[in-house]
């Protein structure tokens, strides 16, 4: 399958940094790329499509790459209020947490300028303290506003131009790797067993796993333990009851206690 690998040509200075993500899906998913340029690779299908993660900027280097290798965590914010949105953030930082990732609203009911305007108001309250980037990004124009709003990465859950098929087996996972990818996303973690990431990560060890979906603080370090790099946690550290009371220093507190499970492994 690699050497019959479809390849789309593209302006590589651009492709700084690729991470996976596993979904269970039937459907189709690309990724999306700075510039509306392309590099895809045709993957063997199955139930999970991969997704990618992609380092926006020319002046990147691997300096972000190699701090989220370090902190091991990404904060995911959905739907919240523009006028707390810095809050957020300051809380975040607050517990720990330096990387966020703002998504994108598909159902309209958030405006996609909204989401973009969210992104500005971080990267201008805390440059380079805190790396944010744009999440559900499924159109050209919100990578557009994703990328003119200052996101450092974009994660893509679909495009409407070429096919990249899913990863999920051993082989299909290096496959992927291979491709250019710097992390494997499981999504949702919670439906995998850790059984199942020690037995693959046994002949994959070199390639980093992040968990996503279902990890609390509780059970970050099981994952950790079962060879997972590192994980992206949604709602479960930005409670949405937390940000209605205005209670932000226990959304710090909660960031707090995943920091606190990787620092002590």
């Amino acid at each position: 399958m690699h050497g019959k690998a479809n390849n789309i040509s593209a302006s590589k200075r651009h492709i700084k940094s690729l991470i996976s993500f596993l979904f269970p899906s039937n459907g189709r998913s690309a990724a999306l790329y700075p510039d509306g340029k392309q590099t895809l690779r045709v993957l063997p299908s199955s139930t999970v499509a991969v997704h990618l993660f992609d380092f926006e900027g020319e002046d990147y280097d691997a300096g972000s790459l190699y701090l989220l290798r370090q902190k091991k965590l990404i904060s995911i914010v959905r739907s919240a209020p523009t006028e707390k949105i810095t809050k957020i953030a300051d809380a975040l930082w607050r517990g720990g947490l330096r990387f966020m990732e703002i998504t994108f609203d598909q159902t309209g009911n958030i405006p996609q300028e909204v989401s973009a305007e969210q992104i500005r108001m971080v990267r201008e309250s805390f440059g380079d303290r805190l790396h944010v980037g744009a999440g559900t990004v499924m159109t050209e124009t919100q990578r557009k506003l994703a990328t003119a709003a200052g996101a450092e990465y974009i994660i893509s859950p679909n495009v409407n131009v070429e096919i990249i098929r899913g990863a999920f087996t051993p082989f299909e996972i290096i496959t992927a790797y291979e491709a250019g990818t710097d992390f494997v996303k499981f999504f949702p973690a919670d439906c995998v067993d850790p059984h199942y990431i020690k037995a693959i990560r046994t002949p994959i060890n070199h390639i980093p796993l992040l968990a996503v979906g279902g990890v609390t603080p509780e059970n970050l370090g099981e994952y950790l333990h079962a060879g997972m790099a590192g994980a992206g946690i949604g709602g479960a550290m930005v409670r949405k009851e937390n940000v209605a009371a205005n209670d932000f220093d226990a959304v710090a507190a909660r960031a707090a206690c995943y920091v606190a499970v990787v620092e002590r492994l």
